[in-house]
């Protein structure tokens, strides 16, 4: 089990109870746009009661769907519906 520490405050994340959707993209770090949603996570928000910094932390082990489900298209559009809801990662490491 992971401990969320804030380093600047050293305290514990706050669990916030609303619930997002971390749409994870694939495709090229050269062009940005051309990648593609292939994984969507059911996620939290987690955030530092000192400073107010705030982290995304996925709940469950296994995405809600990915892009081999038969209805993703259709679980993907209706999760893009909850615009404040979701989250777009792009998967490029920094």
């Amino acid at each position: 089990m992971a401990i969320e520490i804030c380093h600047k405050c050293q305290v514990r994340f706050r669990n916030d109870p609303t619930k997002v959707y971390l749409i994870e993209l694939k495709g090229s770090s050269e062009q940005p746009l051309a990648a593609k949603p292939f994984t969507i996570w059911l996620a939290g928000i987690h955030e530092c009661p000192g400073c107010g910094f705030k982290i995304v932390k996925i709940r469950d082990r296994r995405p809600l769907r990915t892009i081999i489900d038969k209805d993703f298209a259709e679980v993907l559009a209706r999760v893009q519906e909850e615009r404040n809801k979701a989250i777009v990662y792009t998967g490029a490491e920094e």
